[in-house]
């Protein structure tokens, strides 16, 4: 009886694990759609930066092109603002955007990302609205978001000025950027790797990139590029249908792989 009753409570707890496995599965796979679907939401709305809070509720977009959209319940409307108009400073910590809006003035403070290494942490987001004597405080945080163009695959046509074409040794390098998770992968003309991206304003940055290992006999190429990319932050830029990342000590140039 006792080996019946230990065999009925293992099965128990393996039915228990592997529902547990499965909800959170599931809550993985239910998160990252509702990312994808903001993200993407986002994007089609043309907006470059989102952040919100509550307690009490409030919600900033900023299309840098356009407007600056804040709303909050504490206000009798939403202030709607051409972004070019917004007076913008910034310091080794922080972005601030003035607004004036009337009598209302609106402060909006926003953290810069320092390091692809803190890239993934939930931007700080402060913002002080006034209006004579009366001013309210709002805390949230924030998430830049970058051009849907990002979303798509590209082969490397230059790095440091040298262009790249395959001559029969090595073949060219290729990266695929994700969007919905935040991952890239792709191949450095010999061996494959992945890893995640994140993005600031006109700035993407790479986590540190994991690869295979197989022996290359001509990879000059391979380690220039994976050297360039592993952990750094570059200022991203679309010229001539060519994505431009430019870094603190590398310049790399890409096209869509046809």
């Amino acid at each position: 009886m006792r080996i019946y009753m230990v065999l009925l409570v293992v099965a128990l707890l393996l039915g228990s694990c592997r529902s547990m496995l499965t909800d959170s599965r599931k809550q993985d796979v239910r998160r990252q759609s509702m990312v994808a679907s903001n993200l993407f939401e986002m994007q089609m709305k043309g907006v470059d930066f989102c952040a919100s809070g509550c307690d009490p509720e409030w919600r900033l977009e900023v299309d840098f092109e356009n407007n600056l959209t804040f709303y909050s319940e504490l206000l009798a409307n939403q202030v709607v603002v051409n972004a070019e108009s917004v007076l913008q400073s910034a310091n080794r910590d922080s972005v601030v955007y003035k607004i004036k809006d009337g009598r209302r003035s609106i402060y909006i403070a926003a953290e810069t990302i320092q390091n692809p290494f803190m890239a993934e942490k939930p931007i700080k987001v402060h913002v002080v609205c006034t209006k004579g004597k009366d001013i309210k405080e709002y805390e949230g945080s924030g998430v830049y978001y970058c051009p849907i163009a990002m979303h798509d695959k590209w082969q490397l046509h230059k790095i440091n000025g040298k262009l790249v074409q395959e001559d029969g040794r090595q073949s060219v390098p290729y990266m695929e950027i994700h969007l919905e998770n935040n991952r890239v992968n792709g191949f450095l003309g010999c061996n494959k790797f992945g890893g995640r991206v994140f993005f600031g304003k006109e700035v993407v940055c790479f986590d540190r990139l994991v690869s295979t290992k197989m022996a290359c006999l001509h990879a000059n190429i391979e380690k220039e590029f994976s050297k360039a990319l592993s952990g750094n932050e570059f200022k991203y830029s679309f010229v001539d249908e060519m994505l431009v990342l430019e870094g603190i000590n590398d310049k790399l140039i890409f096209k869509k792989e046809e």
